[in-house]
């Protein structure tokens, strides 16, 4: 099982390198972990009794529960189409899990983009509702270089 979990990274990495173009950096497990807008993204290998490839991010940090914030959160899963959002220890998720035989730059490339878009939809904005922070401060675009472009 562990020898499969090695090949999946390893093929999961490729894939990145891929669909991105480069090598993204790594966390201590050997597993993708990069910043993506104000979320904080990971590219996670699992054998739960057969393979699967978990693209996930936290949207949101320190929150506490509450039943107006559960509700938002099944309100943004009605209308989501293929990430799921939840909450867990104080943090908000947004999850895409893909299984592992299915795996190559397209899909990679897909699950990254709907997490990604989904986490930074709401992250901000969660938090500046329900008291929490992102993992990474919104980028601060400079208005006078898009001023002078337009």
């Amino acid at each position: 099982m562990e020898h499969e979990l090695r090949w999946l990274r390893a093929h999961v990495i490729r894939c990145m390198e891929e669909a991105f173009g480069e090598s993204p950096d790594l966390d201590g497990d050997g597993e993708p972990a990069f910043r993506q807008g104000t979320a904080a993204l990971f590219v996670s290998c699992h054998d739960g009794g057969f393979p699967v490839v978990r693209v996930w991010a936290i949207a949101v940090t320190g929150l506490r529960s509450s039943p107006k914030l559960l509700r938002e959160i099944n309100e943004i899963n009605a209308r989501a189409m293929t990430a799921h959002v939840y909450y867990d220890a104080a943090l908000v998720f947004v999850e895409q899990t893909l299984h592992a035989y299915g795996i190559d730059g397209q899909t990679l490339n897909q699950a990254v983009t709907a997490v990604t878009t989904v986490a930074n939809d709401i992250g901000s904005l969660m938090a500046m509702t329900f008291g929490g922070d992102t993992p990474y401060p919104a980028e601060v675009e400079d208005v006078d270089a898009r001023d002078e472009a337009a």
